[in-house]
């Protein structure tokens, strides 16, 4: 993946939660975005389904992982739709859709195209008091090998969270969250005020894992 990075400053407010949601498209006329998710699929099942119903039934719980998502489709439930479930646990041929848009009602089970959505990247993003300088805070997805990490003399770093959801329905978001209990800290006099930040992705599907810059800039607390 090659990715040019961009520049863009935020704000936090004191005291209030951080979060913004960007989008990774595949490409620069942003039509496609980003699946974050490699795909195993799960063959040999058939699904049944009733109009504008939640609610579908397998044929069987074969090669299913309970608490996985998985996306669905079928000649009843529309591909385009971007259709997911969480496979139910303890695991139970009755699941739950993530949208009734567009099902139709099978006469018989439908062969089902089925495949487990497993997260293949992770995400950092670092904020320091200069370029290159002391780490001040850090978001990162939870699968990111330096998660709660420390620092040699130092200590450890405090991590606030960077989401990159597994569902269809939201390829290429990437989320930045820092909790109103971590920002009310920020700007005091024994914080900081002021301070730039880099935002990397790193395909963790590969091997070796490859990682891009994809957002740069400054950063700064407003409120105190």
């Amino acid at each position: 993946m090659t990715v040019l990075p961009d520049k863009h400053t935020f704000t936090i407010w004191q005291g209030a939660t951080f979060f913004e949601v960007l989008t990774l498209y595949e490409s620069n006329d942003t039509t496609s975005p980003r699946d974050f998710c490699t795909l195993t699929a799960v063959n040999g099942l058939t699904v049944s389904t009733n109009a504008n119903s939640t609610t579908a039934t397998l044929s069987s719980t074969s090669g299913l992982i309970a608490g996985e998502v998985y996306s669905i489709s079928s000649a009843t439930i529309p591909a385009v739709n971007n259709i997911y479930f969480e496979a139910p646990n303890p695991l139970s041929t009755t699941i739950t859709l993530s949208s009734s848009n567009g099902v139709t009602t099978s006469s018989s089970p439908q062969a089902a195209t089925i495949k487990r959505r497993t997260l293949g990247y992770a995400a950092e993003m670092l904020i320091r008091n200069k370029p290159q300088g002391t780490v001040l805070h850090a978001l990162r997805t939870e699968n990111h090998p330096n998660y709660n990490s420390t620092i040699a003399g130092a200590g450890p770093v405090p991590n606030s969270l960077i989401v990159l959801p597994v569902e269809p329905d939201a390829l290429g978001q990437i989320k930045l969250v820092i909790d109103d209990s971590v920002t009310k800290t920020f700007g005091s006099s024994v914080s900081w005020k002021t301070g730039v930040y880099d935002l990397t992705i790193t395909n963790t599907s590969e091997s070796p894992n490859v990682t891009d810059a994809l957002l740069y800039g400054g950063i700064k607390v407003n409120g105190v």
